[in-house]
């Protein structure tokens, strides 16, 4: 619906174009993270180690009844949330083991299913695929509050950014400091020491010409060195690069609507705010700066903040809580329904805050009473 040249961004350009297009922080969130997930072989194919895992129970009964026998979580799906099936199968990491184990050694099952459940079962036990359980757990618990925040509809674009920046150093400390503690946690996890395919593997050895050493040669790359510079830290550095360039597309420029003047506007308010604060209460947001100048009839004094405050503050920074209300939509299937019964449940939907409020329990009996299609006898 954003589309640049025919979509809604274009249309509204069109009729003003002082309208300027900021792009949901929800929504750019969730797409820095799909980016990192992408961006390298290995955790693409660790996502789809996770669907396959979770496509393998849930497709029988009967395996889905053997993994609730040895796990209390239940296995989810990338479509819902990639969040809560990374903290899942961090958490029943051995009952997974131990249910594919099972499967994978039953004779009474089908040979194609056995060799299924070995294969998921060796796909999880290596080092690299317990450290990137902790590491994407790890993320995603720290993306995946932020992202609820920037859903509040009284996020600003300050809030926003502030935000983004948190998680660019989280991501940082991640980087330069917590490899050996994830090490170590995926080490006790899974119970295998090393990288299997560089650690264990036989290195080879160039051959040397008459006229070369091996004084200044490079020894062969270990497991956790490859690791590190082709998984752990190409995964960290495209999830701050993205974010670094989502808060750069939330700084928005009017040139035309603010004077030169406006630079000593700000150092003159702040003077004043610093003045004021020693009698008032601490003003932190935009929006109280705001409230300030409205309170104290100062508009005229600044004019150019009161232009800019209103610009900003009037740049919307999410719409995902809009489009959670309308969302529930799908669930309705007849397509003869009426538009009087539409537009009631899409009213339900949105003020759903109010209407679980509501004691409806005289009405739901009174409903029963009337639609009773048993019929009562009378001694």
């Amino acid at each position: 619906m954003s589309g640049l040249y025919s979509g809604v961004q274009a249309r509204i350009t069109t009729s003003n174009p002082l309208a300027e297009y900021v792009p949901c922080a929800g929504h750019f969130l969730n797409l820095v993270g799909t980016c990192a997930a992408e961006s390298v072989t290995e955790a693409v194919d660790f996502f789809s180690t996770l669907q396959e895992i979770y496509n393998f129970f849930t497709v029988s009964t009967h395996r889905w009844e053997i993994l609730t026998q040895h796990t209390s979580l239940r296995l989810k799906s990338l479509s819902q949330t990639r969040h809560d099936a990374c903290y899942t199968l961090e958490k029943e990491w051995p009952g997974i083991i131990v249910a594919l184990n099972f499967i994978g050694e039953n004779k009474d099952e089908k040979p194609a299913t056995r060799a299924e459940a070995k294969g998921l079962q060796q796909k999880l036990q290596h080092l690299k695929t317990a450290i990137l359980v902790i590491v994407w757990n790890a993320i995603l618990d720290r993306f995946n509050s932020a992202s609820k925040k920037l859903q509040d509809s009284q996020a600003d674009l300050s809030s926003v950014i502030q935000i983004y920046r948190s998680l660019a150093l989280f991501l940082q400390d991640m980087r330069n400091k917590q490899f050996s503690d994830y090490k170590k946690k995926a080490k006790a996890l899974s119970g295998v020491q090393n990288y299997y395919r560089y650690d264990t593997r036989r290195k080879k050895t160039r051959k040397l010409h008459p006229d070369e050493s091996r004084e200044n040669e490079r020894t062969a790359v270990s497991g956790e060195e490859n690791f590190q510079t082709n998984i752990y830290y190409p995964i960290l550095d495209t999830l701050s690069v993205q974010l670094k360039e989502r808060e750069n597309e939330l700084v928005i420029k009017y040139p035309n609507d603010l004077e030169e003047t406006f630079a000593n506007e700000c150092i003159y308010l702040h003077c004043q705010l610093k003045d004021s604060l020693l009698n008032t209460k601490d003003i932190r947001s935009a929006q109280e700066i705001y409230i300030f100048l409205n309170s104290q009839k100062l508009q005229d004094v600044y004019p150019n903040v009161d232009i800019a405050l209103r610009i900003f503050l009037s740049i919307p920074a999410t719409n995902c809580s809009e489009e959670r209300s309308f969302s529930t939509l799908k669930r309705v299937k007849a397509a003869s329904m009426a538009q009087e019964r539409l537009n009631a449940l899409a009213l339900l939907s949105i003020e759903a805050q109010l209407v679980q409020k509501i004691n409806y329990n005289d009405i739901v009996d009174n409903f029963a009473q009337t639609k009773a299609r048993k019929k009562i006898f009378t001694n």
